[in-house]
């Protein structure tokens, strides 16, 4: 009996023992990829804070308090742009918009957009803007038509 039940354990205990450690191998590999996510999560949002001028915590010890700290850029950004320039404005404006009646993080009230598309300000430029994302239709809500020779001018950063 006692051999019976030896060769019975040594036939089951490695089938077992194999799904236990598969198990554990998964619940490795699961927790790993969790924190690596996190780790990027977290490097990905101080960098955008900072660029936003966003106030950052930082950590630089595990035994000490964290403590904020505000970044700011020291020099205002500048835009330069070289290009041959033959722009001529019409005679009239048929439509304008400057979205100053808009909420920040929202899109334009009268505005269609096929993705996401908000209204921000900028720290060194007046007025509001409009962020578009990639791949996205963004339409105004101009009802009327311009006609047959206009042209259109607006401002891009």
């Amino acid at each position: 009996m006692n051999k019976q039940f030896l060769w019975l354990f040594l036939v089951i205990f490695p089938a077992l023992s194999q799904a236990q450690l598969n198990n554990i191998m998964k619940r490795t590999k699961a927790k790993i990829e969790n924190r690596v996510d996190n780790k990027i999560d977290n490097k990905i949002d101080k960098k955008m804070d900072e660029v936003e001028g966003k106030e950052v915590e930082t950590a630089s010890s595990p035994n000490t308090e964290s403590s904020k700290e505000t970044t700011t850029t020291t020099s205002p950004e500048t835009v330069k742009s070289f290009s041959k320039f033959d722009f001529v404005p019409g005679e009239r404006i048929i439509y304008a918009e400057d979205s100053a009646q808009d909420a920040i993080w929202e899109l334009p009230l009268t505005w269609n957009s096929s993705g996401k598309e908000e209204v921000m300000t900028r720290s060194n430029k007046g007025g509001n803007w409009l962020r578009m994302f990639q791949n996205n239709t963004c339409l105004t809500g101009n009802k009327k038509a311009f006609g047959e020779n206009y042209t259109i001018e607006f401002d891009l950063m």
